[in-house]
Order: structure tokens, then C-alpha cells, then sequence
């Protein structure tokens, strides 16, 4: 294990970002970096640079999403970006799709913060449905790259998509969409992303059935039918479904994030609720050619550290996101971020150099 630092430019709410990165991709000169929380009033995505005389990623430059892709709810709604992949000449995003229960507020009596953990007081921002893509153009984000084009899942009328849509009648998931179970109690919730085969793999960290999370399979298109800056899903499954349904063996575990390593998937795995719970990293072979609805083990890799910082025992350095980084080593290394990062892994607030420290594995 080695840590890095990933530098970012002291941008409004640096702090923000410091404690909330959650989704990673690399394609291979640039990585890309998106917190589930809004800087600077916005949903950003971030890019950094590898520098190899610094042994950092760094030359930080902000892109904002609403600059480049057109959402259903404000600017300022947050998208709560949970999972990021590179493919098809692409950038690929996803929001968490989660309903959010209010946090209990100190000073607050027990029956009024009682009231706010009620799944009926469970607020859903539109833009957490977001799902889509932007052009790569040398490194650059753009709206259009002569057929390419930036382009998002259809949104239904209310806080929905597509692929949401088609999950309400799915015999697992469904329930639990119906019943608008928020993500923090099991309900659900997309944390991961990857591209394969021209297919997206949306990794859920919730809901866990038994020890087992589910990885769900879609084809974006945007052909015939479907509206400009907006992709349609192509008909994969069984009986015309389009989505394809995976169970994974996670002993208990949800998706924390997903990455392409050739043709299999890397799947992080964590605590799908607000738990203290080892992270591990899970290989899943072939994932372009897996059978739907059927059970699936992945090969576990590895563990990761977490840290205990505090006398309650709560644990911080939650991994949050991962991808396969060329950094000057030999071979591809994993590189793993982390949520509510201890605080050796940041700079403290109102540094001139704001930074985060990741963790690179050999495979």
C-alpha cells in the first residue's frame, strides 16, 4: 500500500470535496473525481493530472454538470454523485437514485428528531436520478464531439428514470422502491459504476437481501425515439426487460464502487447503512457474459484499512471509491478513496493547497 495525495485548488468549499469523494475513473492520462455533495453551489466533476515529480495527482481543473448535461431539478439540487467510469470515448456519472432521511439535530427534542427519521419524511431530489455522459475530447468535457454528444437517462414525470421505472415491478428491488425506503435504511441506493461491452453496471450498496447486493446491467442508446440530450435503454433482459438483475455474494456487504479490470468487474464492498464494517475489494470474472437473475461469487482480493480514531469507537476512512491508475508503478495499481476520511488524510481547513490522501494497491 502506498499513499498519494490527490491536490485540489483552494475553489470555494474545498473542505466540501476533502470529506465527501466518492466516485473515480482514470482514462489513462486524466483521473476524474466527483464528491456526493455540491461545491461551490454546484454538482462538479473534478480532474487531476499525475505528476511525477511531485508523486501526487494534481493541476486541478472543475467542470460543473449542469454546463454540459440539462438535470430536472435546480442547479443547486444536489445530484449526490455516487459513481463515475470512462468508456466509449465517454465520461459516465451517476447519481445515488436515494430517497435521504433528515438527520436527527442537536438541541432538538427525541420526538421531533423521531419524526424526522419517518420514511414519509424522506425527501427526493430529482437530480439524484441522474445517470448519463458527457463527450472526451483530449482530456476536456464538451457538450458535442462530431456524433457524440452529452446525453442523460430519461427522467419520468416526478423524482424517476428509466431504469428506476423499470425496477418498480422487479420482485426484489421493486418493494423497495414502492415503499420509498430511503437509502440509509436499506433502501435504494447506487454507489457504483462501470463500463463494459458498451453496457453500464450500476452497483447498489442497498438493499443487501440475506449476504447478498445486486449489480444491475443496462444498455444507454440514443436512437430512434428518443430526445435530444436524452438516452433511451435498449432491451436486454428476459421477456423484453430492459435491465439485467445480478446477486452477488458480498457476505452481507453493499456495493461501495465499481471498476472494469479487462473483462471482469472489481467490486468494492462496505457497510450499506450508517455502520462500522471492514471494506474489501471483490473480483467478478467474465462480467460481460453473466446469466441474469442467478447467484454469483466473487473471488475476494483484498482487504482495507480503517481507522478508529476516536474513544467511541467510531470508525473513520469509510472506502468509498476506486480505479485502476497507471502512476509511474510497472502496472495498473488500485486506487482507493475514502469517505469521512481520517483526519491525517486531509489538509486541515483553509490550507492554501487543499489535498486528500488515497491509497494505492498493487493488484
Amino acid at each position: 500500500m502506498t499513499p498519494v495525495q490527490l491536490r485540489f485548488r483552494p475553489q470555494p468549499e474545498p473542505e466540501t470535496l476533502l470529506a465527501n469523494l466518492s466516485g473515480l475513473a482514470f482514462d489513462g492520462t486524466f483521473l476524474w473525481a466527483a464528491g456526493d455533495e455540491t461545491n461551490d453551489g454546484h454538482n462538479t466533476l473534478e480532474r487531476l493530472t499525475w505528476d511525477a515529480a511531485a508523486g501526487a495527482f494534481a493541476d486541478h481543473r472543475r467542470f460543473r454538470l449542469d454546463d454540459f448535461v440539462d438535470l430536472p431539478g435546480k442547479e443547486t439540487g444536489e445530484a449526490d454523485l455516487e459513481g463515475l467510469a470512462v468508456g466509449g470515448g465517454y465520461l459516465w456519472f451517476t447519481g445515488s437514485h436515494a430517497r435521504n432521511l433528515r438527520k436527527p439535530k442537536k438541541g432538538e427534542s427525541d420526538e421531533a428528531n423521531l419524526d424526522r427519521l419517518r420514511f414519509a419524511e424522506a425527501g427526493t431530489e430529482p437530480n439524484r436520478f441522474a445517470l448519463g455522459r458527457i463527450p472526451l475530447e483530449k482530456g476536456e468535457l464538451v457538450r458535442q464531439a462530431g456524433p457524440r454528444s452529452a446525453a442523460v437517462v430519461g427522467f419520468g414525470p416526478g423524482p424517476t428514470n428509466l431504469v428506476a421505472d423499470a425496477l418498480r415491478a422487479d420482485p426484489h428491488l421493486g418493494p423497495f422502491l414502492a415503499a420509498n425506503v430511503p437509502g440509509k435504511a436499506n433502501g435504494f441506493d447506487v454507489e457504483g459504476l462501470a463500463y463494459l461491452n458498451g453496457r453500464l453496471f450500476l452497483g447498489l450498496r442497498g438493499p443487501v437481501l440475506m449476504k447478498y447486493a445486486f449489480l444491475i446491467e443496462v444498455e444507454p442508446h440514443d436512437g430512434a425515439g428518443t430526445e435530444p440530450g436524452r438516452l433511451g435503454l435498449k432491451k436486454i433482459g428476459a421477456n423484453g426487460a430492459n435491465y439485467r438483475k445480478h446477486a452477488v455474494d458480498l457476505g452481507g456487504r453493499g456495493v461501495r464502487d465499481l471498476c472494469r479490470h479487462g473483462d471482469d468487474l472489481l467490486i468494492l464492498s462496505g457497510p450499506t447503512m450508517s455502520l462500522d464494517a471492514p471494506a474489501g475489494v471483490h473480483r467478478l470474472a467474465d462480467a460481460g457474459h453473466l446469466p441474469d437473475d442467478k447467484f454469483h461469487a466473487p473471488t475476494f482480493v483484498r482487504g482495507l484499512p480503517s481507522t478508529v480514531p476516536d474513544t467511541q469507537g467510531r470508525a473513520a476512512d469509510q472506502a468509498e471509491g476506486m480505479t485502476l491508475v497507471t502512476a509511474g508503478g510497472a502496472g495498473p495499481q488500485l486506487l482507493v478513496v475514502y469517505d469521512t476520511p481520517d483526519p491525517a488524510r486531509r489538509s486541515k481547513p483553509g490550507a492554501d493547497a487543499p489535498f486528500s490522501v488515497g491509497d494505492l494497491f498493487d493488484l
